[in-house]
């Protein structure tokens, strides 16, 4: 068969086959010319029937195989070629946009994923920053209620201390006027003692024994009755 020509399926089916031995598959990977590969190929395409695969075939001037023809030969156990061309375009087709649109549905719905993690974490947030406000704002509120009952506190102790204070003071003013009286009534008792003995003359201090009777008697005789009654009262 000579270059550019076209391979009928038993053709390619056969050639498959060969290519698929393994001591073929050892002469490509060993051997570094290609001509005992070419020749084994050759005789093997003969044995099954084939033309053999060489480099100097002249073009056939016959008609080939082509696509066409080789749809009609296996007609028998293939669908139609217009089926089978009407498969592969939309097997060439149809996945292509297939892929297309589940490439756009995986995107679109990694887009819906990444915009509800957002969403998600945006109001978790919102919920943290107002539960941080709320218990600022009541952190606040209790603040305030215990420094005004400190102050309160605070301001009744002051008053109950002034109190104190301004009953101990009115105490210790009653305690000086009374002993300041005490002590003027002592005094002018001592005072008028002191003169009554120095106007009577048997009281003086020249007698040795001081005789209060004489005095009382001396004193009522000379002031009468109402004097004396009060002295010895």
């Amino acid at each position: 068969m000579s270059r550019g020509s076209t391979w009928s399926s038993k053709g390619t089916r056969y050639l498959i086959d060969i290519w698929a031995d393994s001591h073929i598959s050892q002469l490509l990977e060993k051997t570094h010319k290609n001509a005992d590969v070419l020749s084994k190929f050759s005789e093997r395409m003969k044995e099954k029937g084939e033309k053999g695969i060489t480099a100097t075939d002249p073009e056939p001037n016959g008609p080939t195989d082509t696509p066409l023809t080789t749809c009609k030969e296996d007609s028998d156990t293939r669908p139609s070629c217009d089926e089978q061309n009407g498969e592969s375009n939309g097997r060439l087709a149809i996945p292509g946009a297939q892929a297309r649109k589940h490439l756009g549905r995986k995107r679109k719905a990694k887009d819906h994923q990444a915009d509800g993690l957002q969403a998600y974490m945006a109001q978790q947030s919102k919920q943290l920053q107002d539960m941080y406000e709320a218990e600022q704002k009541r952190q606040a509120q209790e603040n305030t209620v215990l420094e005004n009952l400190l102050r309160a506190h605070q301001e009744a102790e002051e008053r109950r201390f002034q109190a104190m204070q301004a009953q101990q003071e009115a105490n210790r003013h009653m305690f000086t006027q009374l002993m300041a009286t005490v002590a003027n009534a002592l005094s002018s008792g001592q005072s008028q003692h002191t003169t009554l003995a120095s106007s009577n003359p048997l009281c003086s201090s020249s007698s040795s024994e001081f005789k209060p009777c004489q005095c009382l008697v001396h004193s009522s005789a000379t002031q009468g009755p109402t004097a004396a009654y009060g002295h010895t009262r």
